[in-house]
């Protein structure tokens, strides 16, 4: 049984990273004092420019939302290996926001690295 030498799996996930045809920034959210007792939101980008490729992970699905219906919806996210990401941070790409759900760890001979997320915005 052949397995990949360690240039031969780098190679690969530069490889990989070509069939990632968008750019998302991955943004970091923190609360901050607002100066008068309450807490204000903040979101920045800590990771600019990040090639990913985003695909609906199965049909979504509706759900009743107060008054309204809404539709609810998990993308897997592929990013590069190399790529830091955990659950929580916010992906931004061409204008809507997407949550972190969950991110897969890294696996044997792993190409990319995928998370799973939601879009909030």
């Amino acid at each position: 049984m052949t397995f990949l030498t360690d240039s031969d799996l780098a190679y690969l996930q530069a490889e990989a990273q070509l069939a990632l045809p968008d750019k998302c920034n991955i943004e970091a959210r923190s609360q901050d004092s607002d100066g008068q007792g309450g807490m204000t939101e903040n979101t920045r980008i800590i990771y600019p420019d990040v090639p990913c490729r985003f695909a609906l992970r199965g049909r979504g699905y509706t759900r009743i939302l107060g008054e309204g219906i809404a539709t609810d919806a998990e993308w897997v996210v592929a990013l590069p290996f190399a790529q830091h990401i955990e659950a929580g941070m916010d992906l931004a790409q061409d204008g809507r926001t997407y949550n972190v759900q969950y991110v897969l760890d890294a696996q044997s001979h792993s190409t990319v690295r995928r998370c799973f997320a939601r879009r909030v915005g």
